[in-house]
């Protein structure tokens, strides 16, 4: 999207070539759907700020020109929501890589699981009296 757009002369607000991060932000910011949600966060005193619920969350609809479709939001933040519920867990990446490595047949990866490893022991010092 943002090769196209930059080849196409689209100009962004700051008049540089659009990027994976300005792409990312438009899909994940609700205001370019044209509504403008108040109340993202809560900031109180000593400067502690709290992400609120969505169901504090306040929503006035049409109040800005649509600029992404209701359509594809939706379709961006399933998919987003779907890579973060993907995450793996150390142990899973481990047994992932482990297998990976064993139909690859390399031998690059260290064959001695991580949990077998042995300690790194610094130098002994001996207490003066």
């Amino acid at each position: 999207m943002a090769r196209e757009l930059s080849a196409r002369g689209v100009a962004n607000h700051r008049v540089v070539p659009w990027n994976l991060q300005m792409i990312g932000r438009i899909l994940r910011n609700e205001n370019y759907t044209g509504n403008t949600v108040y109340f993202r966060t809560s900031n109180y005193l000593r400067g502690r700020r709290v992400i609120n619920a969505k169901a504090k969350l306040i929503r006035a609809f049409d109040a800005l020109e649509q600029i992404v479709s209701r359509n594809v939001f939706d379709a961006a933040q399933w998919i987003i929501e779907r890579q973060i519920r993907q995450r793996l867990s150390s142990d899973e990446l481990l047994k992932r890589l482990r297998v990976l490595q064993h139909r690859l047949g390399t031998h690059s990866l260290s064959t001695r699981s991580v949990e077998q490893r042995e300690p790194q022991r610094g130098p002994v010092r001996a207490e003066v009296r």
